[in-house]
């Protein structure tokens, strides 16, 4: 539909001003700006972490570029991962990801990510990767 071309077309932009398996847990904690509104009209407010690991044989140096991001829930979000080829030769990997606990995965939507392909990098590049997601407003 237009609202994700729309959210692509906002992601390559931020990407290009950038210029590469994430692990995510989050916590969710009420956002209590001081207005007398009711609890139930406060937002969510979740903290996303990042954690990556490579299996033994990936010899890629693969992390995220930041702890953690804080957002709303149905809020977008964009968060890197870089991934470094050491090695003399190409190598092509390809992430999976985890979400903590277990049943907050059913609420991580990803609009775009580099996990959905597999990334081919050159002898010594390094790249930082995108992910692109929201945590649905039913998250409870």
């Amino acid at each position: 539909g237009g609202a994700v071309q729309e959210e692509k077309t906002k992601l390559q932009q931020l990407v290009a001003r950038r210029k590469n398996s994430p692990d995510l847990d989050f916590d969710a904690e009420e956002d209590d700006d001081g207005s007398d509104a009711s609890a139930s009209k406060r937002r969510r407010k979740l903290t996303v972490r990042f954690t990556a690991d490579t299996g033994e044989n990936m010899p890629w140096k693969f992390y995220p570029c930041q702890p953690a991001v804080q957002l709303h829930v149905g809020e977008t979000a964009l968060a890197f991962y870089r991934a470094e080829n050491p090695q003399d030769k190409p190598i092509v990997g390809v992430a999976t990801y985890n979400v903590l606990p277990m049943k907050a995965g059913l609420y991580f939507n990803k609009v775009q990510c580099f996990c959905f392909d597999e990334q081919r990098l050159q002898a010594h590049e390094s790249v930082d990767m995108p992910v692109f997601f929201f945590i649905d407003p039913d998250f409870k």
